[in-house]
C-alpha cells in the first residue's frame, strides 16, 4: 500500500475548516457529558461556580503539551526511534478528535499511544518495561485496558505515514548529488563544509519535522509535503538564499516526478514545483506555530483545572467513581458465583449420569 491510496490518506488528511469544525463539535460533545457527569456527582445542576472545564483552546494547549511529552520520553528516556513518536502522535490527535481530555486521564492517553505505536513502528517494547522505565509502574492495568479504547477511537487504522521515511529519501538524493562531484551540477553550497555540513542540515531537516508534530500539519497535509518543507528549512544551515531549495526541487522533479506527485498529493499538471512550493508555504507556518515554546507556569495552571474539572470517573475519590468500582465489583463476584454454581451443575449431571 502506498500513501495515496492509504486510510490514512482518505480518512485522516483534513481541509483546515473541516479539522475546526470537527474538533468544536467533538469538544462541545465532550464538555456536555462530563457535565452531565458532574451534574450527577454533585447531585444537581453543575453550575459554573462549582465546574469550570477548559475552554477548547486550553484543551488544545494541554494536548500539544502532552505531544511534546511524547517526542521527549521516546527520545531521552525511552531511546526509541523517531518514527516512534511521531505515530504515538498521531494516534494521540486521532483519538482526541473525537473527544477533549475532559474524558481522558492524560498521562494514561501518552503511554497508550506510545505503547500502540512501537508495535505499530515494530519497535516493541512491552508495557511493564515502559511503564517501570517512565516511573510510573501504576499505569501498567491502565494502559493495556485503554489499548482497545485508542483502537476503536481510530477506527482500527494502524497504517500511519511520518514525513522521516521520504526525508531520509530527499537527502539520500542529496547526497547522491554531492556524491557525483561537480561535474554533476550540484550547487556550490552543498560542498562547502563537506558530509558534516550536510550532517547539520539533516538534523535542522529532523527539528523542523519535530516542530510539525506539534502543529495541526501531520492533519492537513501529507508527510511528503512535510518532508520537503523540513527539507528546506534544514538547507538554510547551507545557505540563507531561498535559490538553493529551488535547485534541489528542480534536481528531484526531474529524477523523481511522480513520486513527489503522489507523496505531496498535488494535482499534477506541468507546474508541480509551484504547487508544492504553495504547500510548503502553508506547512512552514504551521511549523512557526508548532515551534512556539509552552509557558511552564501557565501549562502548570492549566494541568492544576484540568484535574479539578475532568469528569469525576477519573477521580478515584469521587461518588461516581467509588460506585463504579463497587458495580464492577459486584459484576465480577456474580460472574464467579455464577460460574461456580454452572461448574456445580455440571459435576452434578455427570455424577448422575455415571452407572452405580
Amino acid at each position: 500500500m502506498n500513501f495515496p491510496t492509504s486510510t490514512h490518506r482518505r480518512k485522516w488528511i483534513f481541509e483546515s475548516g473541516a479539522l475546526d469544525a470537527k474538533r468544536a463539535a467533538a469538544y462541545e460533545a465532550s464538555r456536555e457529558r462530563v457535565k452531565q457527569l458532574w451534574a450527577e456527582e454533585l447531585e444537581g445542576v453543575a453550575r459554573e461556580e462549582e465546574w469550570q472545564p477548559l475552554d477548547l483552546e486550553e484543551d488544545l494547549l494541554l494536548q500539544k503539551y502532552y505531544q511534546k511529552k511524547i517526542q521527549e520520553v521516546c527520545r531521552s528516556v525511552l531511546h526509541l526511534p523517531p518514527k516512534v513518536a511521531a505515530s504515538a502522535i498521531q494516534l494521540f490527535k486521532r483519538f482526541t478528535l473525537s473527544t477533549s481530555l475532559l474524558e481522558h486521564d492524560a498521562v494514561k492517553l501518552m503511554l497508550t499511544c506510545i505503547y500502540v505505536a512501537c508495535k505499530v513502528e515494530e519497535s516493541y517494547l512491552n508495557v511493564e518495561d515502559l511503564c517501570t522505565r517512565l516511573s510510573l509502574r501504576d499505569y501498567k492495568g491502565a494502559v493495556l485496558e485503554n489499548e482497545v479504547l485508542l483502537l476503536q477511537a481510530v477506527d482500527f487504522d494502524m497504517v500511519i505515514y511520518n514525513a522521516f521515511r521520504p526525508l531520509d529519501g530527499l537527502f539520500a538524493s542529496l547526497q547522491e548529488w554531492v556524491g557525483a562531484g561537480r561535474e554533476g551540477g550540484a550547487p556550490e553550497a552543498l560542498f562547502e563544509g563537506g558530509e558534516s555540513r550536510l550532517a547539520e542540515a539533516r538534523s535542522a531537516a529532523t527539528s523542523a519535522i519535530d516542530a510539525l508534530q506539534l502543529s495541526d500539519a501531520p492533519l492537513l497535509h501529507p508527510p511528503g509535503l512535510l518532508a520537503l518543507a523540513a527539507m528546506k528549512n534544514g538547507l538554510r544551515v547551507l545557505s540563507k538564499e531561498e535559490g538553493l531549495f529551488a535547485t534541489v526541487l528542480h534536481h528531484i522533479l526531474l529524477r523523481k516526478r511522480e513520486t513527489v506527485e503522489s507523496s505531496v498529493a498535488t494535482n499534477g499538471g506541468e507546474d508541480v514545483a509551484a504547487s508544492v512550493l504553495a504547500g510548503i508555504a502553508a506547512v512552514d507556518k504551521l511549523g512557526m506555530a508548532g515551534a512556539e515554546k509552552l509557558s511552564g507556569d501557565n501549562l502548570k495552571t492549566l494541568d492544576l483545572k484540568l484535574r479539578k474539572c475532568r469528569s469525576p470517573l477519573l477521580n478515584s475519590q469521587s461518588r461516581l467513581s467509588k460506585a463504579a468500582r463497587e458495580e464492577r465489583r459486584a459484576s465480577k463476584v456474580g460472574a464467579t458465583r455464577s460460574s461456580k454454581s454452572e461448574q456445580s451443575a455440571k459435576r452434578q449431571r455427570a455424577e448422575e449420569a455415571t452407572p452405580a
